[in-house]
């Protein structure tokens, strides 16, 4: 079995003021880099929590790593996972995602928390579980964690299909999930790239209810890329190509004010305003 490794790191703060408002705190592992960061988009301030080592296993597997972030508000943990693309379909030769938390109220440690049953590019925190998409699948996991934070067992839940909202034709699931994130009542609200039977793509963003197992569309075109709830209620999108944060319109699917600009190139971002104690109803 894999021992627990402590691994010690360098903390960097770096603040640029912005002079924009809104009300959410976000974090996010950045590309290439893997540097820990939190944007705090009321203040307009970036703050850089962790540097990385790029010699760090967990690092630089492939390209964007690390990816799968979340975050566990009751234990202030900031969960991320090593990623190294298995294609689409999933390779199954390709060695699965580790999962690492950093204590964001002392972060002077990466603890690894175990091994993944598959890769973690896209995931949420919610009912005390990490939750994520097994990438190059429409497999949605939830993996269960101890009171110290280490995995202890993993459960494949259910298979989020998405079909075009005109014809009914199911995609194929394999393109790309770009990020999920649940609302504090347990719906799931997802972003994905997809690929029809004829070779059209298209990007689709809505929420996926659990209970009834029903993917729902918000907007067609609309896609937000990596995504959190903000302390105020709103869904917030980041666009790792530019580093811009927006507000998103759960309604319509609208991308509404960009409340920061330029930040850093983030490959998924969290927040701690998902995640209430009630877990969302499993499959029997």
């Amino acid at each position: 079995m894999k021992s627990t490794c402590l691994v010690g790191i360098v903390m960097l703060v770096i603040l640029t003021s912005t002079g924009l408002t809104g009300a959410a705190i976000f974090y996010g592992t950045e590309r290439f880099t893997g540097d820990i960061y939190a944007i705090n988009t009321k203040m307009g301030t970036v703050e850089r929590l962790v540097e990385l080592a790029l010699s760090a296993p967990y690092i630089l597997v492939a390209g964007d790593s690390p990816n799968g972030n979340a975050f566990d508000a009751d234990n202030n943990r900031f969960y991320f996972a090593s990623f190294e693309d298995p294609g689409c379909p999933a390779d199954i030769s390709v060695s699965p995602s580790e999962l690492y938390f950093v204590d964001l109220s002392n972060p002077t440690a990466i603890v690894w928390a175990g091994t993944l049953v598959g890769h973690a590019s896209d995931a949420a925190f919610y009912g005390g579980q990490y939750w994520y998409i097994r990438h190059g699948t429409n497999d949605l996991a939830a993996v269960n964690v101890d009171s110290s934070g280490y995995v202890v067992g993993e459960t494949e839940l259910y298979d989020i299909w998405l079909t075009d909202p005109t014809t009914g034709e199911e995609y194929e699931p394999y393109l790309a999930f770009g990020d999920i994130e649940f609302d504090n009542e347990g719906l799931l609200y997802v972003t994905a790239s997809t690929r029809n039977e004829v070779g059209g793509t298209r990007s689709v963003s809505g929420t996926f209810n659990i209970a009834a197992e029903q993917f729902t569309e918000i907007g067609e075109n609309a896609y937000w890329v990596q995504i959190a709830f903000g302390e105020d209620g709103w869904l917030y999108g980041h666009a790792t190509g530019t580093g811009d944060f927006y507000r998103v319109n759960t309604v319509s699917g609208a991308i509404m004010n960009t409340v920061v600009s330029g930040g850093p190139q983030l490959t998924d971002i969290a927040s701690e305003n998902c995640g209430v104690p009630k877990k969302p109803n499993k499959k029997k």
